[in-house]
């Protein structure tokens, strides 16, 4: 019941900050002089649809597609519909970064999202960034761009992110223990695996005033999807 109460809270903050992307892109787009009134705001995704992450991404699109349909069912934003591009990039970073290019300057979309492995960050926020198009980090993990104070053209649709876990998690221990504390910590041997240096800074800031000492880190492979 709790798993289904989260992806259910999950899917509807998913909707509500694609909505709203949309919608300051299409007021962006609106008043560029060179859009044309008629077309559809093209959106473009570059998503680990096959490969070894698939099972994890590839849900994500089909929700994608059934709220856009869902959204352009309903007149679409502004009474203009919604076209949705979609290119698999098969968690592989030299992919997305072709897909993000051709997205960016032949599909020339008004939204970017990026449903795929952390590996395929980097190329992708570099070509939005250069194209100033916002990004939309959808069903992955959050990098930490999109937290206070956030890159203004970065979203995420999730909420994790080891900064904020790690200060949350050590306020806690705060408030529950009076003795010094031993921390060990335990990641996957993954792009944003760098989380776990995150957390362990996090502790070096706050280790006086927590009495906490940290203890060995340590990585697994696991597996490749985040």
């Amino acid at each position: 019941m709790v798993n289904a109460v989260q992806t259910n809270e999950e899917t509807s903050h998913i909707k509500r900050r694609i909505l709203s992307l949309l919608s300051a892109a299409a007021f962006a787009a609106a008043v560029a002089p060179s859009v044309n009134a008629q077309n559809a705001y093209v959106v473009g995704v570059t998503a680990a649809m096959t490969g070894p992450a698939a099972g994890t991404y590839a849900p994500v699109m089909d929700a994608l597609r059934a709220y856009i349909d869902h959204v352009n069912g309903k007149g679409g934003v502004n009474g203009r519909q919604i076209q949705l591009i979609i290119a698999d990039d098969q968690g592989e970073p030299s992919r997305a970064a072709a897909n993000a290019k051709k997205l960016l300057n032949q599909d020339k979309v008004v939204l970017l999202i990026n449903s795929s492995l952390s590996s395929t960050y980097a190329p992708v926020v570099a070509d939005s960034k250069r194209a100033g198009v916002p990004l939309l980090f959808a069903g992955a993990a959050c990098p930490k761009e999109t937290f206070p104070p956030a890159d203004p053209l970065q979203f995420c649709s999730t909420a994790f992110g080891a900064t904020f876990d790690s200060r949350a998690a050590l306020d806690f221990i705060k408030g529950q223990t009076k003795e010094p504390v031993r921390l060990g910590l335990a990641a996957m041997a993954i792009p944003l695996s760098v989380t776990v240096s995150i957390a362990a800074d996090m502790i070096g800031i706050f280790k006086r005033s927590l009495r906490v000492s940290c203890t060995d880190v340590f990585t697994s492979r696991g597996n490749t999807s985040e």
